[in-house]
């Protein structure tokens, strides 16, 4: 598997995981709406992912990619510290966004 597809299959099923226990934190319906949205666009980001053929050691795709890798690790560290939901959302749209733009490397 590439090391990209991996990097955003690891933030989209660790999101998947969480998700119920994430919007049980969330304090108001529009929190628990941007989660969800949130959480759809990292789904088709890694939907897209499975038919993207990316170029490894292309500096874009390599820097996105490490980006990624580190915005999942602030994700799963902010939600073991149990920090707010709203700093969990923030991490989150950085990494849908992170996501996006290294799936239309791969399109």
């Amino acid at each position: 598997m590439a090391k990209s597809l991996e990097a955003l299959g690891e933030q989209y099923f660790f999101l998947k995981l969480n998700l119920e226990e994430m919007l049980s934190k969330c304090e108001s319906d529009s929190e628990r709406e941007e989660l969800n949205i949130r959480f759809a666009a990292s789904r088709r980001s890694f939907n897209k992912a499975l038919n993207a053929v990316f170029i490894e050691n292309s500096a874009a795709v390599k820097e996105l990619r490490e980006g990624l890798e580190a915005n999942t690790k602030e994700i799963k560290e902010a939600f073991e510290r149990r920090k707010k939901i709203a700093k969990i959302l923030e991490l989150i749209t950085t990494g849908v966004d992170i996501g996006k733009s290294l799936v239309k490397l791969g399109e």
